[in-house]
């Protein structure tokens, strides 16, 4: 998977910004997927990346993802904390 190099490639260049949105991808892909344990797993690195960085609207962006894969498994008390 070219995300997974250029995943690597950023973690390589110390570039956390990189590597943020590249998790998010790769989270977004897994979502698609149907590997739901695997996109939390990168959407929850990405938010811890994001918030980090104090880039808010990709903050946003991750707990809104992350409450979309708890919904698809049927976790709503989880969406409902994700999205409080």
């Amino acid at each position: 998977m070219r995300f997974e190099e250029a995943l690597a490639t950023f973690r390589a260049l110390g570039d956390p910004s990189g590597a943020a949105e590249t998790l998010s991808r790769i989270g977004n892909v897994q979502l698609q997927l149907g590997n739901y344990d695997e996109a939390l797993s990168h959407l929850r690195e990405a938010l811890a990346r994001s918030r980090a960085l104090g880039v808010r609207a990709d903050v946003a962006e991750m707990l809104i993802r992350i409450g979309s894969v708890q919904r698809f498994l049927g976790n709503y008390d989880e969406v409902q904390k994700v999205y409080e």
